[in-house]
């Protein structure tokens, strides 16, 4: 399929993920967003247009995609300036609607099916944007003599974790449903392992002949309004998959009990880190050089009161004791920006690759796991595994924690930190957390790294698998 130059509707994360899907092919050519604001600046070196300026240009120079899941008012908002004829791409899914048809299914990539070649046994990972914690795994497995493949629908780990895309054996992205059941109807893997962002795909290949296991982050349910038809996805891709991986002993129990899973296929997989990113040396203290204190924190950050990672306030306090503040992350750029103009000792580092920033990070004093924790939000983390958490403990840095079960549990075990109570003098507590010396190695010492696990999940991918054969033949 050739399209004309591309007009990208929507300048959000949908967009930002359609230009990576479509930009080694095709030519992006504005975006589109109903934001005022944001009009003439550029997203992904791509000038934004408002609605206004679109309007002025010759519309059918270009082949027009919405990206945005308001697609059914912004499909209304182009016909009454005489647009029929428009694409829809939600999830890396694309859907073509003109005069004749409405959301139809357009597939843009070739289906090649995958064929072995040796007797190595062959996983599939499938998630929209694979996540740290799958491309762990993947490597995991790839050590252990597996061939890996990814199967993504929004980005390439090229794009989010450059070092980690040369450790699969084949990539492969398909913008329809249909596509996907195909391919791996007509491939030779020997068990694809999902991931649940979002459920659908695990739903989907659950329809497939080969043996599926959900690998279950959180429960989307416990925290998000949701719509009936995605609660019925959260249930099936849990009860009716062959195997299902969740994070925590906790979080599964909690499972176990919403929904009709058996413990029996069921695998604790923490969010441990490989011991290969372990940081053999570690960089001199910057407050050596200054005395003061200096906290690192690395992750998402939210511009939203009621999300758990809104740190405006709580670093504030921190900022204004004379604690400083260095934070990475991969959120978009101006909520970042945002955050870091609260005070002068909130610095926006950018982002690195995550080996890197493990060792980067045994400057600092301090990791942060502090959220905003509400009664709303409470339980999400209660049942969390933490993975920056081990990868402040990998840096040799101890922890300042908010008072939750799954924060603490692990920080009173390796004795590396602590929690901050904010009603007491914040300065004394983290000049008490600031010397507390972590134990070289402890985490791989104590069996906590994603490579002590590996003999555990291969033992249950092979139990998956071997049910299968008896269940299905």
């Amino acid at each position: 399929m050739i399209f004309k130059r591309i007009i990208l509707f929507g300048a959000g994360y949908y967009g930002r993920c359609a230009f990576h899907q479509l930009s080694n092919k095709f030519h992006i050519a504005y975006f589109v967003d109903n934001d005022d604001r944001i009009a003439g600046k550029y997203v992904e070196g791509v000038e934004v247009l408002s609605f206004e300026q679109f309007k002025e240009i010759n519309i059918s120079d270009y082949t027009i995609i919405i990206v945005s899941k308001a697609y059914h008012a912004i499909g209304l908002q182009l016909g009454f300036v005489g647009v029929k004829n428009y694409y829809v791409m939600l999830e890396g899914f694309l859907y073509h609607t003109d005069e004749n048809v409405t959301m139809m299914p357009v597939e843009l990539n070739e289906i090649c099916f995958f064929k072995k070649t040796n007797d190595r046994k062959s996983i599939l990972f499938v998630q929209n944007t694979p996540c740290i914690r799958t491309n762990k795994i993947a490597e995991m497995m790839k050590h252990k003599g597996f061939s890996v493949y990814l199967l993504y629908t929004l980005m390439s780990p090229e794009v989010l974790y450059p070092e980690y895309a040369s450790i699969y054996d084949g990539l492969f992205s398909f913008s329809t449903m249909d596509a996907i059941l195909r391919f791996v109807n007509g491939s030779d893997f020997d068990i694809i392992h999902c991931s649940n962002e979002p459920d659908i795909l695990t739903v989907i290949l659950q329809n497939s002949n080969k043996p599926i296991i959900h690998d279950c982050h959180d429960l989307s349910s416990d925290y998000l309004s949701m719509s009936i038809e995605s609660l019925d996805l959260e249930f099936i891709a849990n009860s009716y998959s062959d195997g299902v991986i969740y994070t925590t002993k906790l979080f599964r129990d909690k499972v176990l009990k919403k929904y009709d899973v058996s413990k029996e296929r069921t695998f604790v997989l923490e969010n441990y880190i490989a011991d290969n990113m372990i940081p053999c040396e570690r960089l001199p203290k910057i407050s050596e050089q200054d005395g003061c204190i200096h906290c690192v924190y690395e992750g998402s950050v939210s511009n939203d009161p009621s999300n758990l990672r809104y740190f405006n306030e709580v670093w504030k306090k921190m900022a204004e004791n004379g604690i400083i503040i260095h934070f990475y992350s991969t959120s978009t750029e101006s909520i970042c920006r945002e955050l870091s103009d609260v005070h002068k000792n909130i610095i926006y580092e950018g982002k690195l690759p995550t080996r890197e920033l493990i060792k980067e990070m045994t400057k600092y004093d301090i990791g942060l796991c502090i959220y905003n924790v509400t009664e709303d939000n409470r339980f999400i983390i209660d049942y969390a595994s933490v993975n920056k958490l081990q990868e402040y403990i990998a840096a040799g840095i101890p922890v300042a924690a908010s008072n939750v079960e799954s924060l603490i549990s692990v920080l009173t075990k390796l004795s590396a930190g602590r929690y901050v109570d904010f009603s007491k003098d914040i300065l004394s507590q983290f000049n008490e957390i600031k010397g507390i010396k972590v134990e070289e190695m402890i985490l791989k010492k104590k069996g906590l790294t994603m490579d002590s696990q590996a003999e555990g999940l291969i033992d249950f991918y092979n139990s998956v698998i071997q049910n299968y054969k008896v269940l299905r033949g």
